[in-house]
């Protein structure tokens, strides 16, 4: 996967490979835009690291950001039953037990400047929020992304808003 160099709205990253931020883009209907219609395929959501632009400069704001994301759920925990006499619960387990040495290095602005960058990169290095496929790549989306889906949902539920996410 190349490395992303622009902070374009659709950026082609190989030949059969489009990354799509949707933060970047007003609504669903201009993200659909842009979805070929008709065609199948493998496609993931990632979520986008947002930083406050005071953080680069301060940082209290800069380990307030981070200590945030590192404690906001990947998913949305989840039960179900197991026949004939269980029930099981996954949810996701973040704790961050640096948080004095993230202070005392974060006090350094040639710490926090590669983090920015490695941030807005972190596609490449982060697990997908979720993976699909399908036979219509277009209808799936629209499926996603309308109101009340259930990825929409889950998503939220974990503190993810599918509008500011990254699909691949």
């Amino acid at each position: 996967m190349a490395w992303l160099h622009g902070n374009d709205a659709v950026q082609q990253l190989s030949e059969n490979v489009i990354l799509y931020d949707l933060t970047q883009m007003r609504g669903n209907s201009a993200v659909l835009s842009r979805i070929p219609n008709h065609i199948g395929g493998v496609y993931a959501w990632y979520r986008r690291f947002e930083i406050d632009p005071s953080a680069r400069h301060d940082p209290e704001v800069f380990v307030n950001y981070i200590l945030k994301e590192l404690s906001k759920d990947h998913s949305a925990p989840r039960e179900t039953r197991l026949p004939p006499a269980h029930r099981i619960r996954l949810q996701p387990d973040n704790s961050f037990s640096k948080e004095l040495l993230l202070k005392e290095l974060a006090a350094d602005s040639s710490f926090r400047q590669p983090l920015f960058m490695l941030l807005n990169n972190s596609l490449i290095f982060q697990q997908p929020l979720y993976i699909g496929k399908t036979t219509n790549l277009y209808f799936r989306i629209s499926n996603h992304l309308s109101e009340g889906s259930i990825l929409r949902d889950r998503l939220a539920a974990a503190g993810h808003n599918i509008n500011r996410c990254r699909l691949i």
